[in-house]
């Protein structure tokens, strides 16, 4: 069943409203089903530039059961299936690095599921890695079943954005997996580890860091692509029979502690192993000579092959040119001493065609495709591309050899001679370059890119594949300058197709369609680009906030959704503003800020109240009462909810009771006080008023509460166990399929709490360890400390007193660091029991 899109909210609120107020309209509305909600959603939704606002945004949805296994590929009989196309292909020149050769090999032959291997930008990492592949290959892969790779794009790049999107269709298509579009990120890992788990699998990640968080963020390391991340967790905690090797620049943090993940660092050449390389790259001199040489490089092994590659074809060989470059005092950060090589190789090439070959590889931040390089050259770009548009054939073979022969450029593509690929050192030096020298030229060949892009891909394209040169074309017009054009003409509607929101919804491609926005940013996810119009601007801080919460990023959520109202209600939109407002205080909650959370949700209200439906107004005045359960402030809670019920009542008096989201959060509040039937009462009436009309999460909201009471009533002896529990089943499946991840702690919570009751304790910690990874994985505070005090309690239950000491220590230093007095009582009462 198909996901849903927070966007559909502000429609179905709108159809709510209409119910309540006119119950024969349930029957025109049953009617016409999906197609006229999002009909309505269509009208609420017009094209920029006008703000679109999404009403709780998704949280990164929930993991789904894993699908059956598909049927094994037919074996086969030469020997392994490999896929290594994405891969640098070896290279002739490599030296040393034989611990580290041993490293990989006993990773292959133990337990070890996970390797990384950590370095610096031009250390070596990928050559080591492909060069340990070939050795592989040459016995027979070692008894592998299946060996491919993966090289992400951006490596390099200072924004550290990626996908793995892309990554995850290419290895489950060639494994013979599931490749059906998901919009859960995280199950889709999974899916790719249940994949390789199948067979003894090697596969390779080269340059992870475009999708880790930079040095100096709050978690340096930390993987912030979902696939990715589900993907090596659930494989670093063992039972893969095969091997990932990683490659990155960073640490990566999530696997810190795992049994079955190891890491280790790649430092510089010794000066024996650099001197080894210079001769090997025909470099003249004596062995202390080359020494000293490889000395001045500091051992950095991409900026020694660039000296012994320049020696060689600039200088003769003769070693004692090297003197005239100054790498000693060549910054070492973003490959600096590298840089100082690629400079001196530009002024040796001069005005010779080499140059524009290699200016073109900065425009690019991934394998600039043959077909893309040749419209290049013949747009004759001055400044750029100009120099090669009437180079003859021949010439322009000798040009790209020559350049591949100095490792400035990788090896050719198979099938297509023309594509371009380089070192992320050399793209990253020639995007600067550019920019920096000629950035009139800078914009016209992103402009040239732009534009073959857009007009050539498929005007509504059906699949991620077919959707990729429109996800590009953006990237290269927002380089060019063209942020409106490509908003208003691309991203709106052929990416996300308008108020359908095509690629998350339907394709699932969350983190492609995240790519794509960040480049409508100055500065992710704070300052969108100037150029962009104020209506604009505000519509990509609030898609990027919703997209990012649907990722488990909340810190940035928070920051764009922040950053989003503060623009909107400079353009007084007031519904736009009051729906964000929403939105940020229910992220603030998720994440744990409570007096944050309290404070946007006052917000809404003085938003709402500038403009807003009476419908929109009590859900604002529901979002502050629900902030204030959770900081304890009960009696305000209750005459919010309160007010907004006789609100409600007032503009629809068909419904008895406050329904929908808001009425969930009152249940909560009546549960909390033991009046289990009033909440059967009230969680019946709407199930009664909405029907087949309640949306997915409305519907798991009501049956959860039933739930919920079914147990107080059991516990009272007024109920059955056995009905409470297919109740919770229900509750817990309902929000697995509505795809929402912050609420599905609350499911398995409750049915974890009804385990420990009926004293089933494995299914109680089975349930609790699974709560525990999505809001672990999401920062979503509040529901830890709620699974620290019932793993507190579930451990007293089975007389383990010291266990259970440690979770309420650690659930009484969560509720007081957020302000979770509506625990406080829980507190108290764990510790009297515990003494």
């Amino acid at each position: 069943m198909a996901e849903e899109h927070p966007n559909l909210t502000d429609a179905y609120d709108l159809i709510l409203g209409v119910v309540l107020a006119h119950p024969w309209m349930l029957l025109a509305f049953a009617a016409i089903g999906v197609v006229g909600i999002i009909a309505y959603r269509k009208i609420l939704d017009p094209t920029p530039p006008t703000v679109i606002v999404n009403n709780h945004p998704p949280p990164p949805p929930a993991p789904l059961p894993a699908p059956a296994p598909p049927p094994a590929p037919h074996p086969n009989p030469a020997g392994p299936a490999v896929r290594l196309n994405r891969l640098p292909a070896p290279g002739a020149e490599f030296v040393g690095r034989a611990a580290e050769f041993a490293w990989l090999e006993a990773c292959w032959h133990d337990d070890t599921a996970v390797a990384v291997v950590v370095g610096e930008g031009g250390a070596g990492k990928s050559a080591l890695v492909v060069r340990w592949l070939d050795t592989l290959r040459r016995r027979g892969w070692d008894g592998a079943a299946a060996v491919t790779g993966f090289s992400f794009f951006s490596q390099g790049s200072s924004e550290r954005q990626g996908s793995a999107g892309p990554f995850a269709d290419e290895v489950l298509a060639f494994l013979g997996g599931d490749t059906t579009p998901t919009q859960n990120p995280w199950a889709l890992g999974e899916r790719l580890a249940a994949c390789l788990r199948r067979k003894r699998t090697l596969l390779v990640l080269d340059g992870l860091e475009p999708l880790q968080y930079p040095p100096g963020a709050v978690q340096p390391g930390a993987i912030k692509e979902p696939i990715v991340q589900a993907l090596l967790a659930e494989l670093a905690h063992g039972g893969h029979p095969g091997l990932v090797v990683v490659t990155t620049r960073a640490a990566v943090a999530d696997l810190a502690g795992l049994p079955a993940a190891q890491s280790r660092d790649l430092g510089p050449l010794s000066a024996a192993e650099g001197a080894d390389l210079l001769r090997r790259l025909a470099v003249d001199g004596s062995d202390g000579e080359r020494r000293a040489a490889a000395g001045r490089c500091h051992g950095h092994a991409y900026t020694l092959t660039l000296l012994g590659t320049y020696l060689r074809d600039a200088c003769g060989g003769d070693l004692r040119r090297a003197a005239e470059i100054n790498l000693v005092d060549a910054d070492a950060a973003q490959g600096g001493r590298a840089r100082a090589m690629l400079e001196r190789y530009i002024r040796w090439f001069g005005d010779r065609p080499e140059g524009a070959v290699l200016a073109l590889t900065g425009l690019f931040d991934r394998p600039a495709d043959g077909e893309l390089v040749r419209m290049l050259r013949q747009a004759a770009i001055p400044g750029l591309t100009a120099p090669l548009a009437d180079l003859p054939e021949t010439q322009w073979r000798l040009t790209l050899t020559t350049l591949r022969r100095a490792h400035l450029l990788e090896a050719a593509a198979a099938g297509d001679p023309d594509t371009l690929d380089a070192h992320p050192l050399v793209r990253a030096f020639f995007a600067d370059r550019l920019k920096r020298e000629d950035p009139a030229a800078w914009r016209q060949a992103h402009s040239c890119l732009y534009e073959h892009l857009r007009d050539s891909a498929d005007d509504r394209p059906e699949t991620r594949a077919a959707m990729t040169p429109l996800f590009q074309a953006v990237g290269h017009g927002c380089a060019a300058g063209r942020h409106q054009e490509a908003l208003v003409k691309v991203v709106y509607p052929r990416i996300r197709r308008g108020g359908e929101h095509f690629s998350v919804n339907i394709l699932g491609a969350l983190g492609d369609d995240l790519l794509a926005l960040a480049g409508l940013f100055a500065e992710p996810w704070q300052r969108p680009a100037a150029t962009l119009a104020p209506q604009g601007q505000a519509w990509v801080l609030a898609e990027a906030g919703s997209s990012l919460h649907a990722l488990g990023r909340l810190d940035e959520a928070r920051q764009a959704m922040a950053a989003a109202l503060e623009r909107i209600e400079q353009l007084e939109e007031w519904g736009n503003a009051r729906a964000t407002a929403e939105n940020l205080s229910e992220t603030e909650a998720t994440r744990g800020a409570l007096p944050a959370a309290i404070a946007a949700a006052r917000r809404a209200i003085a938003t709402g109240d500038r403009g807003a439906s009476a419908f929109e107004r009590i859900r604002a005045h529901a979002t502050l009462a629900a902030a204030l359960v959770q900081a304890g402030k009960d009696a305000e809670a209750t005459e919010l909810f309160a007010e907004a019920e006789r609100r409600q009542i007032e503009d629809a008096p068909r419904a008895r009771f406050l329904v929908s989201y808001a009425g969930f959060h009152y249940c909560g509040v009546l549960l909390d006080q033991g009046r289990w039937t009033e909440v059967r009462e009230r969680a019946e009436h709407s199930q009664e008023i909405f029907g087949a009309m309640a949306t997915l999460l409305t519907g798991a909201l009501d049956t959860l509460s039933l739930a919920r009471a079914a147990v107080q009533a059991a516990q009272a002896g007024a109920g059955n166990w056995d009905d409470a529990r297919r109740q919770l089943d229900a509750a817990v499946a309902a929000l697995r399929a509505a795809g929402r991840q912050d609420h599905l702690p609350r499911g398995l919570l409750a049915r974890a709490e009804f385990f420990r009751l009926r004293g089933t304790f494995d299914n109680a910690e089975r349930d609790l360890a699974e709560a525990a990874t999505i809001a672990g994985r999401g920062s979503m505070k509040l529901f830890l400390a709620d699974i620290a005090l019932e793993r507190a309690r579930l451990h007293l239950a089975q007389g383990q007193s010291a266990a259970a000491r440690t979770e309420l220590a650690t659930g009484r230093a969560l509720v007081e660091a957020c302000g979770y007095h509506r625990r406080d009582g829980a507190v108290a009462e764990l510790a009297k029991a515990l003494g």
